[in-house]
């Protein structure tokens, strides 16, 4: 006998006929809806008794929902820019003419933003070979120091006095409070629209003229706390003086430290405990008052003061 595999396709399998959709009826339907939908019947009888059920189900093929269509792809178009206003939410349509990379929703915002964004404010041409700024002059011993820093206030609150030292940037144009505000909704720094990774509390002086409350070392404020007193070692270092020496005795009676017990202080304490006690507060009024004798010509860094003391005296 032969048994080679036979080369002949086997035949292929009849396809069931479909069951009849009438109630209760097992018989094979040859009858299919009127509407080729996909019931059949196994007579027309049937399809016509069961018509007043499937009409509500009927649906001929071209009829069903085409599938829905895909997401269109994402739009690549640059989203518009804010206004660089601080806390202004609207949409910029003026440019800075100088720099190009801030929009503000008004000219007023632009005008009034001026006075911040003109210290970063740069001309593309001029971004890459643009000297440092050099260090303004130290004042001399005895000179008239114009008072700008009281009139600095928080570009967002316009109120407090900027206190905190952004970073990593180190910009100094809002009050602490501000800056958490800002930091708690992932808001960006209101001069350079970067974003703030944290900030020191202080007031503090820069290249470019900031003014500020940093101390630069204990060692200051010890030289300054010296045993013959505020009164008596400023008048020497003024050279008998007696204007230069009255301006700043006004300074003297805000730190209100006098001999060697403070005014509202019971404890008798030293000259230096009494200062390092200052560092620690938060008067920044006071701050101010001994940042600006420490930023006088006795001292080799010519920085306005303030790093509060981490241990006793």
């Amino acid at each position: 006998m032969n048994y080679s595999p036979s080369l002949s396709k086997p035949a292929a399998a009849a396809k069931p006929a479909p069951c009849c959709g009438f109630p209760g009826c097992p018989e094979p339907a040859p009858h299919q809806c009127s509407r080729r939908c996909e019931t059949h019947y196994y007579s027309t009888k049937h399809q016509k008794g069961h018509w007043k059920l499937h009409k509500k189900l009927c649906v001929a093929p071209q009829m069903k929902p085409a599938p829905p269509l895909p997401p269109p792809p994402p739009s690549s178009k640059v989203p518009p820019r804010t206004c660089g206003f601080p806390g202004c939410t609207k949409k910029g349509q003026h440019h800075c003419s100088k720099c190009g990379e801030f929009d503000y929703s008004s000219e007023k915002h632009q005008e009034v933003h001026w006075k911040y964004h003109k210290k970063i404010c740069v001309a593309p041409q001029k971004k890459i070979s643009m000297p440092v700024p050099p260090a303004p002059p130290v004042p001399l011993m005895g000179t008239v120091v114009e008072e700008e820093e009281y009139e600095d206030k928080c570009v967002i609150c316009l109120v407090n006095v900027p206190d905190a030292q952004m970073r990593p940037f180190d910009h100094y144009a809002v009050c602490r409070d501000c800056t958490r505000e800002l930091m708690t909704r992932s808001q960006p720094c209101p001069i350079c629209r970067k974003p703030v990774s944290s900030f020191e509390v202080g007031v503090y002086s820069g290249s470019l003229g900031e003014r500020g409350l940093w101390l630069t070392s204990v060692r200051n404020i010890r030289e300054l706390a010296r045993n013959d007193g505020f009164n008596e070692y400023f008048r020497k270092q003024f050279n008998g003086n007696e204007a230069t020496y009255l301006r700043w005795k006004e300074v003297f009676d805000v730190l209100e430290i006098e001999g060697g017990k403070g005014i509202y202080y019971t404890v008798r304490e030293s000259l230096e405990q009494q200062v390092l006690r200052i560092t620690r507060s938060q008067d920044l009024v006071k701050l101010r008052a001994l940042a600006k004798l420490c930023s006088q010509e006795f001292f080799n860094d010519p920085s306005l003061l303030m790093v509060a003391s981490k241990g006793g005296v």
